[in-house]
């Protein structure tokens, strides 16, 4: 638009109008909507609001030319990718074992505002490799070249320009997908752990790299020489109950005593073909069966009213079974000399139908207490037995480990600890020896105690000042002791002083002892006044006493002469002339206390 600028009044008629690059009858409104009309003198002007990536037709006009000027103008694109310019409705058209056909709708004309780039990466999942496939316009994509059974993500890179994509500038979209699996490798570890004069039972490991899920199994057995009377068997893929991480099958009804060629191949989920073929041969007989492994015991349901306990004995299947197993013989011999037929416990764990174990349980009840025992277990069969396991010893708790024994703390001073020990156990025989022990790292440990390993290793510190406060056995006479000042050590405590006091219990128990080890940490009260002055308390009191008591015997004696003089009465030969003389009243003595009452005086 240049007319010309020699004339300055006249007017010019512009008129624009968006074309709509929608085929379909869905137009774009925006793009429909997006048109004008100016009137206006200047020679330049600027058209605002336009939509992007857009055709527009322009028409120039004036009332003094007759003729129109028609003029075309393309908008630029715009400069980001929207999200509805996004692939939509991707679509997986072919999808096979090594091959992918991938699709997407193409983009809605009325949100198209620009020219569209796709840009594609693979990704293994499992690997974490990353395979740019390129950029394209196109809607299709076929990749070659996968492993079967794999885990992959396509991603889809949506930008303005090859450059933009290359810079990171778009939008991106993923899709996860899986290959179909292909054929099964063949197994690994395959081998035969057990056999019978009819059967075999193999063993085996899936494939490291697995092209899928294999779920199926085919076995082929037939006799190696002739090759004939071959049996097929099919059967799902299981894992061993009794091996972790292994799979296991068993092949049935062979002939005894002969070869056989066994042909074994796997099938993956989703295939219709098994894979390749691995071979093993087996000899069909009766074996010894293998030991037991991992022998162990726990003590359960011990009842000191009972003086037993229950005895759970575990073990785990023999890795080498070899044959097969019907039962499993436990032993438990008592360790002791002499022993007779009450001591010594003889069971046997029926396995019924080959149904075996991983882990097999026991139980054993009501054994007695303080007995040691070695526990001997072997796997059997209707022809053969193991031998038996390595010997494992099993020792029963004492009556004293079920008894609390530990002493209580009545009463702390300066100088002294009191304790009170519980009632004992009269079937128990108990000997108490009271250790005690300061804090005081500078000092180490009496020569007498720590040559005594019984008496040292039941120590609560190896430092400090340590003595034997008292031995002694334990009966309901002598359940109160005290540490310090009256012990048989005549040794006291220091006032405000941290000890740890230990107590050792040797109980006697059906010509077995065992030992019970209790620790008190207590600290010494403070030294006080109070102390220093009892004595003079106690002479201050005697004193008081005997004070009263004088007192008392005073005034007793004060009434006794009082009461002597009133009893003095004149007789009647000691009566002057002058004096009259009265009848005197009965009790007089008694109830009047008055010097002058027989007695008138004349003026």
């Amino acid at each position: 638009m240049d007319p010309d600028n020699s004339d300055r009044n006249v007017e010019y008629f512009i008129r624009y109008q968006a074309n709509d690059i929608c085929t379909d009858p869905l137009h774009n409104i925006r793009r429909m909507k997006s048109n004008g009309f100016f009137v206006t003198k200047a020679s330049k002007i600027a058209l605002k609001d336009l939509i992007p990536y857009t055709t527009y037709n322009l028409t120039l006009s004036t009332m003094l030319h007759q003729t129109e000027k028609h003029m075309t103008v393309n908008t630029k694109e715009s400069p980001y990718i929207s999200l509805e310019e996004q692939p939509n409705r991707i679509k997986i058209e072919e999808l096979t074992d090594t091959k992918l056909k991938v699709s997407w709708d193409k983009v809605d004309c009325r949100n198209t505002y620009g020219r569209i780039i796709y840009s594609l990466e693979l990704l293994d999942i499992k690997s974490g490799n990353v395979t740019d496939l390129g950029e394209q316009t196109d809607r299709l994509r076929v990749i070659n070249g996968l492993r079967p059974y794999t885990n992959y993500s396509l991603q889809i890179g949506t930008s303005r320009s090859i450059i933009k994509s290359r810079r990171g500038r778009k939008l991106t979209t993923k899709m996860v997908f899986t290959t179909k699996p292909g054929l099964a490798s063949p197994p690994r570890n395959l081998e035969i752990y057990a056999s019978s004069s009819h059967s075999l039972s193999l063993r085996y490991n899936l494939p490291d790299e697995r092209e899928g899920h294999p779920i199926e199994l085919h076995i082929t057995r037939c006799n190696p020489i002739t090759l004939k009377k071959c049996k097929m068997l099919q059967q799902p893929v299981m894992p061993c109950k009794i091996y972790a991480g292994k799979y296991c099958v068993d092949v049935p009804n062979l002939i005894p005593y002969q070869r056989q060629l066994i042909k074994f191949s796997l099938k993956n989920e989703g295939s219709h073909t098994f894979g390749e073929e691995t071979t093993i041969e087996g000899f069909t007989q009766d074996r010894a069966p293998g030991q037991p492994t991992n022998v162990s015991y726990k003590l359960t349901d011990c009842e000191p009213s009972a003086e037993s306990c229950n005895l759970n004995i575990s073990w785990i299947h023999p890795y080498d079974q070899s044959g097969i197993i019907t039962s499993f013989n436990i032993v438990l011999n008592s360790s002791e000399e002499n022993i007779n037929e009450t001591k010594s416990f003889m069971k046997v764990y029926e396995v019924e139908n080959e149904n075996y174990q991983a882990m097999y349980t026991y139980q054993i009840q009501q054994v007695p207490f303080s007995k040691q025992y070695n526990l001997y277990i072997q796997s059997v069969n209707e022809l053969f037995k193991s031998p038996y396991t390595t010997q494992t010893v099993v020792h029963i708790v004492d009556l004293g480990d079920l008894i609390d024994q530990s002493p209580i703390i009545l009463k702390t001073s300066e100088d002294f600890i009191e304790f009170e020990l519980k009632p004992p156990d009269q079937r128990i025989s108990t000997t108490l020896t009271v250790i005690v022990q300061d804090f005081n790292e500078s000092k180490t440990i009496d020569e007498k105690i720590s040559r005594q390993i019984e008496l040292a290793d039941n120590l609560c510190n190896d430092f400090g000042e340590t003595w034997i406060s008292q031995i002694f056995k334990i009966d309901n006479s002598k359940r109160r002791i005290k540490v310090g000042n009256s012990d048989s050590s005549g040794k006291s405590l220091k006032p405000e002083t941290k000890y740890c006091i230990t107590f050792l219990m040797e109980n006697e128990y059906q010509n077995s002892s065992d030992q019970n080890v209790y620790y008190e940490t207590v600290t010494t009260l403070a030294h006080t006044e109070e102390s220093q002055s009892n004595g003079l308390n106690i002479y201050l009191i005697i004193l008081i006493i005997f004070v009263v008591l004088v007192i008392v015997i005073g005034a007793l004696l004060m009434c006794y002469f009082k009461k002597r003089k009133n009893s003095r009465r004149p007789t009647a030969t000691s009566i002057d002339e002058n004096e009259h003389a009265y009848e005197s009243l009965p009790f007089e003595d008694t109830f009047v206390n008055n010097n002058m009452y027989d007695h008138l005086e004349h003026k």
